[in-house]
């Protein structure tokens, strides 16, 4: 991640073989191969959203928030990994900016080698030992839309929010409240600071939520962070809908500005 110097929202759309939803297949770094955790990328011509599940996930079965959550199940999702920002390509290499991320800023800026080979993808790390191997999910290449909740004088949102379409596919992204301290890993943050079980909460409250916009139940989650979220409507009231050129309103009543917009409607 680069902690200074983003590129604007509107930078330079990535080339068109980066678009839609890209699966994880293996991951191999230190000498160990992952093919267990759950990971997802969804790209747009600027924008990126990302969401890690790592294996072995406690039942959550019962669960209505993290208040519900006994240490364990709060010790789990500590080890989750997201993100959410602006994609800058050159060449071979992708360097992902961090606009939002559920672990601390480490400091370390995200950069790989990639390796196009129709829908599938080799990522290498650039200043990281590692190697990954992606997916495209069939049918994500088509119509795409980044939206940001409003932070217009008269609709402040609570935490940053952002909307992403990529085809069917879509990632909604609900920041925390406030921005961490530095640290190698929320683990490590969680080890120096000693948290309370109420700042612990606060800190785990952040979504990042996958589903699909299309079938029998639209903008239904499917994956994420909040693993009692998993089933739910992300707008039960209804998608937001284009009220002007930079513009939109949910069924909720509440605004959003339009990033990018490469569709009739959501």
């Amino acid at each position: 991640m680069s902690p200074s110097d983003p590129p604007a929202a509107d930078s330079t759309a990535v080339p068109a073989c980066y678009l839609g939803v890209w699966q994880r297949r293996a991951l191999e770094q230190d000498g160990r191969l992952d093919t267990r955790s759950q990971v997802w990328w969804l790209q747009t011509a600027c924008w990126h959203a990302d969401l890690r599940i790592p294996p072995d996930r406690p039942d959550f079965s019962g669960i209505g928030g993290l208040q519900d959550c006994d240490d364990d199940r709060l010790t789990w999702l500590v080890t989750q990994q997201g993100f959410c920002g602006v994609t800058e390509v050159s060449g071979a290499r992708c360097q992902w900016h961090r606009r939002v991320d559920f672990q601390p800023d480490s400091r370390r800026r995200d950069i790989g080698q990639m390796a196009f080979n129709g829908d599938r993808l080799i990522e290498v790390g650039a200043e990281a030992d590692y190697l990954e191997v992606w997916q495209r999910l069939p049918g994500s290449q088509g119509d795409s839309a980044v939206l940001a909740l409003s932070d217009a004088a008269d609709w402040t949102p609570a935490r940053p929010t952002w909307l992403l379409v990529a085809g069917p596919w879509f990632a909604y992204v609900r920041a925390r409240a406030g921005v961490l301290p530095a640290a190698v890993s929320l683990a490590e943050l969680i080890a120096a600071r000693r948290p309370s079980r109420a700042q612990l909460i606060d800190w785990l409250d952040f979504e990042i939520s996958l589903g699909r916009r299309d079938g029998a139940r639209p903008w239904r989650i499917e994956h994420s962070t909040l693993p009692f979220r998993e089933g739910q409507l992300v707008f039960p009231a209804g998608p937001p809908q284009r009220a002007g050129p930079d513009s939109a309103v949910d069924g909720d009543g509440a605004h959003w500005d339009i990033l990018e917009w490469n569709l009739d409607r959501l």
